[in-house]
């Protein structure tokens, strides 16, 4: 079982969102909000490729999301693995 980020007083530690940072210093993107017709998500994405799509899970904190993306990122970066939930949602909502 993989261990969460360090969190200090209910806030990410800046260090655990290091592959969030490292996509943005290198031109990528990360995006929070309304994806129709997910109410809440966050997409990471280079150019036109997306790394990470995200759902926001019932009672999750946007920083529970993003420390969520941040090992997404991990992921992709590193593994190749592109997670994408939002299709995912999508195809149960058919």
């Amino acid at each position: 079982m993989k261990t969460r980020p360090a969190r200090a007083n209910g806030l990410a530690d800046s260090a655990s969102l290091q592959h969030i940072a490292t996509l943005i210093e290198a031109g990528g993107q990360v995006t929070l909000g309304h994806v129709h017709p997910v109410p809440c998500a966050a997409v990471a994405s280079q150019g036109r490729r997306m790394l990470a799509g995200l759902v926001r899970r019932d009672g999750e904190t946007l920083v529970d999301l993003l420390l969520r993306l941040d090992t997404a990122l991990d992921h992709a970066l590193h593994e190749n693995a592109i997670t994408n939930e939002i299709s995912a949602q999508l195809k149960l909502q058919r």
